[in-house]
């Protein structure tokens, strides 16, 4: 069983597991990039941790990690992750609860073709790219949603977006998280199936809460997998973005022109305020440490052995960040934490045109 992915073709993705839950929780991340049959090369190969085979000069650090030449193992965290210097090939060998590693490795060659992933949402208006980076939560899922419905709009990612060094951003449309309050701005999810998944997605929330606090844990987790249920599961959806968004409304490429870095705070009114360039450079780089955590502590293990230089990537990315937003219009947005889901994505839509309208009428 193998699947192909493509990203924009500057990263090719190949997954040749055989548990059939690591390739469905690749495609929430790499679904809209799938393509028929192998590519010609492969940055990153996901395979079964039942595959790995540690190699003979591997040495044990603390009885919890195995250092190597080309790699590292990591048996209580359900991986293996080994690099092909040759080829500059990845292959992580894992368990299904880890496929969402595959975002960061793929982060380590975007770096080499001067291209990072921002945690962000990005639209396009009027051929005219705008970015929201900000933490899990804040409410990008919310104003997307909003702006989708414009003519003049396209849709580039709701989560990730990828952008260059020289101000270019590129769509990155994983499978949407949806959660109830979202229910409200995806009308078309208002129907019996949805609400039915959404009832066994709480039903599962509960599962897996109950397993984590119960002294049987190991056995609830096993009695959970019985009957389908998929133990961590959180309390949302997973929604193909084509689900909910025509292909013609999804966009591929666009130059920025401005980004709005989304925050949550106790005050009592959106503030929306210019925002200079080292600020937000810190926030966008610390919120992708943040999202990636348990995966940079593979990295960090790895530039520990001498397998790569973790520092180095940090340095890339944050010079990638530095060229693309250089000439973008920024500012930070801070949203209360009670307000009106309605009325927080009108306030900041009618903002964002202006800001694109003004930027049309100079450039006229």
């Amino acid at each position: 069983m193998a699947q192909y992915y493509s990203v924009h073709g500057l990263v090719t993705i190949q997954a040749t597991a055989r548990d059939r839950r690591t390739l469905d929780r690749l495609d929430h991340a790499l679904r809209y990039f799938q393509v028929e049959g192998p590519t010609p090369t492969v940055d990153v190969e996901i395979r079964d941790l039942d595959d790995f085979s540690l190699p003979t000069d591997a040495y044990n650090v603390t009885n919890v990690r195995y250092g190597f030449a080309t790699g590292i193992f990591d048996p209580g965290g359900g991986y293996a992750l080994e690099i092909d210097r040759d080829n500059d090939k990845w292959t992580l060998y894992t368990e299904a609860r880890n496929a969402a590693m595959v975002n960061p490795l793929i982060q380590w060659h975007l770096a080499k073709r001067q291209r990072s992933f921002v945690h962000s949402a990005g639209v396009s208006i009027n051929g005219r790219g705008v970015i929201f980076p900000g933490f899990g939560g804040v409410g990008k899922t919310l104003l997307v949603s909003r702006l989708r419905h414009r003519l003049d709009a396209r849709f580039f990612g709701d989560d990730y977006v990828i952008v260059d060094s020289s101000g270019r951003m590129y769509s990155y449309p994983q499978d949407f998280s949806i959660y109830p309050r979202h229910f409200m701005m995806f009308p078309e999810l208002d129907r019996v199936q949805p609400r039915l998944q959404m009832t066994r997605a709480r039903s599962k929330h509960v599962i897996a809460k109950l397993a984590k606090a119960l002294l049987v844990k190991d056995l609830f987790r096993r009695m959970a997998q019985l009957v389908g249920y998929d133990y961590g599961t959180r309390n949302y959806l997973k929604i193909p973005v084509r689900d909910l968004i025509q292909e013609s409304h999804i966009g591929d490429s666009v130059p920025l022109r401005a980004g709005f870095f989304l925050t949550r705070y106790n005050g009592r009114r959106l503030a929306i305020e210019p925002m200079d360039l080292d600020s937000l450079l810190a926030g966008v780089v610390g919120i992708l440490q943040l999202e990636w955590a348990e995966t940079n502590r593979a990295f960090h293990a790895l530039a520990a052995f001498g397998v790569i230089d973790f520092a180095r990537l940090i340095g890339q990315v944050r010079d990638i960040l530095d060229g693309c937003f250089g000439g973008v219009q920024l500012f930070r947005v801070r949203i209360p934490m009670e307000m009106d889901d309605q009325d927080y994505v009108t306030e900041l839509e009618s903002h964002v045109l202006t800001v694109v309208s003004a930027d049309t009428a100079d450039e006229g």
